[in-house]
């Protein structure tokens, strides 16, 4: 079991140290900015490039938005520019890119830009990123690949996973069973299961449990991110199938 948890923890530390860099980033080039609209669009296509933002964009307070990548239009209506301009950090739940026709999963970093009195917001800086970079996140080779990662919020919607872990899809409920009805009438452990990991993750706890997502029985655990820009609490599930584990148990003796 220590090597599960072992395995969340390193996840927790990755996925911290990925979104805090990201914060620091744009912080940093929003203050050095000054608000200067030029600055911000002209030259960040290298900052673009190095970090592999997806593009990065400046939004004026009227809503009004360029990008690195050549997009005119007005963002007013989305969520992540209306907190900045309340001055606040702010990462978004995984959604489909709305600027191009990629429709890719994207997640929207975003961080106010004051004038350069630091009183007066001016507008907001954003950087988007793909889902690949939480993906590398949780990418981990213990048991040989075959551990399945998450990112999910408290009420269990997956908002990032592991290459294995995509296919039960980003925006899904990792509590809805792919187990028919007969089978879960059978076994009401899913449910205990279920409702103790919603109340300890309510609480900010971390623990063990048995995954009710998959046919087979998976032994997973859960620890709460520190990531308070997300606006609710995330938290990274690590779960690992039976056979797996019985097979690396037998492997050991």
């Amino acid at each position: 079991m220590s090597s599960i948890e072992g395995m969340a923890e390193q996840n927790v530390i990755l996925v911290e140290k990925e979104v805090s860099t990201r914060f620091r980033l744009l912080s940093g080039l929003a203050r050095e900015s000054g608000g200067d609209e030029k600055i911000i669009v002209n030259k960040l296509q290298g900052f673009v490039e190095t970090y592999q933002f997806k593009r990065i964009g400046y939004i004026a307070a009227d809503g009004t938005a360029k990008t690195t990548d050549g997009y005119r239009l007005n963002m007013s209506d989305r969520d992540f520019f209306q907190q900045s301009m309340q001055g606040k950090n702010f990462l978004t739940d995984a959604f489909e890119d709305r600027i191009d026709t990629s429709y890719e999963t994207i997640n929207v970093f975003s961080v106010p830009v004051y004038e350069k009195n630091q009183k007066t917001i001016k507008g907001v800086l954003f950087g988007t990123c793909g889902y690949e970079m939480f993906e590398e996140c949780l990418k981990n080779e213990i048991f040989e690949g075959q551990a399945f990662n998450y990112i999910i919020k408290i009420d269990g919607t997956i908002v990032a996973g592991s290459g294995n872990s995509k296919k039960w899809g980003i925006g899904k409920n990792m509590f809805v069973t792919d187990a028919s009805e007969d089978e879960r009438d059978d076994d009401a452990r899913d449910d205990d299961a279920r409702d103790k990991m919603l109340s300890n993750m309510k609480e900010g706890k971390s623990g063990y449990g048995l995954d009710p997502k998959r046919k087979e029985v998976s032994l997973y655990y859960y620890m709460p991110l520190k990531i308070e820009e997300s606006g609710e609490p995330w938290y990274v599930v690590t779960a690992v199938e039976d056979s797996v584990l019985t097979s690396r148990m037998q492997v050991v003796m």
